[in-house]
């Protein structure tokens, strides 16, 4: 094993677990009885999508509730109606996220505050989550703020799970839920949770479960897309521990696994040559300690906000079609990362609160299967932050700075280490009730990346190199906007933003070096309305990213498309509790031309339709019967968020997208 250990960061590692053991003696001692009434029980309203740009108000909401009143069954069904996020065709591990165009290699995916920075095989094992689980999610687009955490380059997906406080009807301490759901292209979803809490209030556990079985589906020309069966299971356990009601306790652990017989390339099976195959069972387990204290030492009334993890993902594949000399046969690879998060909100005076913490991240990447170097990668990374928010009425005011530091080895045994200082300052001006103007400016640290595990058993894993004068980049981001709430329901919302990386770090032919300049520029409109049950939403994003002036275009980085147009309109009733919607999504063609190309290549435009029924028969949420049409029109079109390079320039290379789909689900909770 590698053994990464400065006197710093050997100290920041010992002040981040020893903080959490400290705090568990605070809530201990702050902790004047264990016996809650129910009415002391800490409970959480179902936070719905939050934005931290503009049009934060206006854009389309997903929480638990939602999830449950609906046929969604993957992250790909939860983000594909935001106007700035996009995700490629394919099931499970084939699909790749994108905020803005920007790629998995500069986002930030987390789930209860728990974050990797190592992958199994390029975008596969990078964002598995089952959105069954989902309590919220809170999306940041471009870089972060000095409290996001290490890295947020380009944008951040913070997930939370449930928890039975979540889910427990009122006034009931046990209760359960079952479900289930069927769609014609082709596959079936099955859902069960048990929850309860002590009578007392002090102790709450969960336990839930579900699994996504899906065929090979067929595109809208009704043609089977191959190799695209894959098994989905999900499960989390969480028992929470409520100290008092101001100290809460939580202890978590989630499995993920997706399984089947895919190919190397799952998102390139199409027409592309001849892929080997592979049965394949990727696996994640995370398992999460949480802190939450608030009021903490009486006149200083300290919020406090930790968690310590360790997350591992373990890959194995074992060739059955196709067969490849050059591919190690079974190939087995693994990821895992510890790491721990520290907030502390200090109140300064009634209306200005300092927020200060340590993040912590240790990752490693590992095969089983190498023939040269070490046969691992690790990354050791630290970042400490300040950040005082200021309460000037009507200006909100945010300033804040941190520092972060990584240390990093290589399959070569070259070693990195490098730390940079990030300042970040927001501002939102409340003109009246209903206006309000922003504006933004943040930097953060991009560092080298580690390689992949599982290509470190190939041939040119020993290739893998920094080089020699490799430095951090600096991504930037500079953003206003405007937003309206009205009186009349009426909601409205734009933004415009300037994103750059400095001394950009990319990949080319194993190389990470600094290729200059990656410069988006862009812009987001919404419009909205609600009232009297009826809803109404339109949204767009254009996104214009360019490396040194030029087109550039890689699946793990960057993809530009052309602009997409979301609207969606729907009513609810009161009796019958019956919900109807349409949503529409239209992608305009994109034009793009290679480095030393003389003819323009075009991506087709295409528009998509889906149709949906919500009937909660009780007039409650105990049970909720679901139905929808996605593809209503059974258009055949390609996701233009697939990778393009001159390699790869048939669009049948790429999984098309599903065509017409009926989808029917139940949910039952008692």
């Amino acid at each position: 094993m590698l053994a990464l250990r400065t006197p710093l960061s050997f100290a920041v590692k010992t002040l981040m677990f020893g903080s959490l053991a400290t705090l568990s003696t605070v809530a201990f001692s702050a902790s004047d009885s264990t016996d809650l009434s129910n009415e002391d029980v800490p409970t959480t309203t179902l936070d719905t999508i939050t934005v931290t740009a503009s049009s934060g108000g206006v854009t389309p909401t997903v929480n638990q509730q939602i999830i449950e009143k609906s046929t969604i069954l993957d992250m790909k069904d939860v983000l594909k109606d935001q106007p700035s996020l996009s995700v490629s065709g394919g099931n499970g591990v084939a699909q790749q996220l994108y905020i803005r165009n920007m790629g998995e290699n500069e986002l930030t995916f987390s789930v209860d505050n728990v974050s990797t920075s190592a992958q199994v095989f390029h975008h596969q094992s990078r964002f598995m989550f089952d959105p069954a689980l989902l309590k919220s999610i809170n999306i940041e687009k471009g870089t972060g703020a000095a409290s996001s955490g290490i890295g947020v380059t380009a944008g951040a997906i913070r997930m939370t799970t449930v928890n039975a406080n979540d889910m427990l009807k009122s006034g009931k301490d046990v209760g359960a839920m079952i479900g289930g759901g069927y769609s014609s292209n082709e596959g079936w979803n099955g859902v069960t949770a048990a929850y309860g809490r002590s009578s007392n209030g002090a102790v709450d556990g969960i336990v839930m479960g579900n699994i996504v079985h899906n065929d090979n589906y067929e595109d809208g020309d009704g043609n089977e897309v191959p190799y695209t069966e894959i098994d989905q299971e999900s499960y989390l356990a969480k028992l929470g521990w409520n100290i008092n009601p101001d100290n809460r306790l939580e202890l978590s652990h989630r499995r993920e696994q997706m399984s089947g017989d895919i190919g190397f390339r799952p998102n390139l099976i199409g027409t592309f040559g001849d892929q080997t195959i592979f049965d394949t069972e990727t696996t994640q387990d995370t398992t999460n300690l949480a802190y939450q204290g608030y009021d903490i030492g009486g006149i200083y009334a300290l919020d406090i906000d930790a968690n310590a993890f360790y997350s591992k993902t373990d890959d194995e594949r074992k060739q059955i079609d196709n067969l490849s000399a050059r591919i190690p046969d079974p190939l087995n690879s693994e990821a895992e990362t510890t790491g721990a998060n520290l907030s502390v909100t200090y109140p300064v005076t009634d209306a200005h609160r300092l927020v200060t913490g340590i993040n912590y991240r240790d990752s490693k990447i590992s095969t089983d299967a190498y023939t040269v170097g070490t046969g691992e990668e690790e990354k050791e990374e630290y970042g400490v932050f300040a950040e005082m928010r200021w309460d000037f009425d009507p200006i909100l005011l945010t300033t804040g700075v941190r520092y972060d530091h990584y240390d990093i080895t290589n399959n070569t045994e070259q070693n990195l280490s490098d730390g940079m200082v990030s300042p970040s300052i927001a501002a939102t001006w409340f003109v009246n009730n209903n206006l309000s103007l922003n504006a933004s400016w943040s930097q953060a640290i991009q560092s080298p990346k580690l390689y992949e595990s599982l290509i470190l058993a190939l041939a040119n894993g020993d290739q893998h190199s920094f080089a020699d004068d490799l430095e951090a980049g600096k991504a930037q981001n500079a953003e206003i906007g405007i937003e309206w709430i009205g009186d009349n329901g009426f909601m409205a919302g734009a933004s415009v933003f300037d994103q750059r990386f400095k001394d950009y770090i990319n990949t080319y032919d194993t190389v990470q070096a600094n290729q200059g300049e990656l410069k988006n520029q862009g812009y987001e409109l919404n419009l909205g309305y609600q009232n009297n049950g009826i809803k109404v939403y339109l949204g767009m994003s254009h996104n214009d990213p360019e490396l040194n002036g030029e087109y550039y275009g890689y699946a793990l980085d960057v993809v530009p498309t052309g602009d997409k147009y979301v609207a969606s309109v729907s009513y609810q009733f009161d009796d019958p509790q019956l919900e109807i919607g349409v949503k529409h999504r239209y992608m305009d063609e994109y034009q793009y031309r290679e480095a030393g190309e003389t003819e323009d290549r075009t991506m087709p435009k295409y528009w998509v339709t889906d149709v949906f029924a919500n009937w909660q028969p009780f007039n409650n949420d105990s049970l909720s019967l679901n139905a929808g049409i996605n593809n209503i029109a059974d258009k055949m079109y390609y996701n233009q968020s697939n990778f393009r390079s001159t390699r790869f320039t048939d669009l049948t290379n790429w999984n098309a997208e599903r065509g017409r789909e009926y989808r029917v689900g139940i949910n039952y909770k008692f």
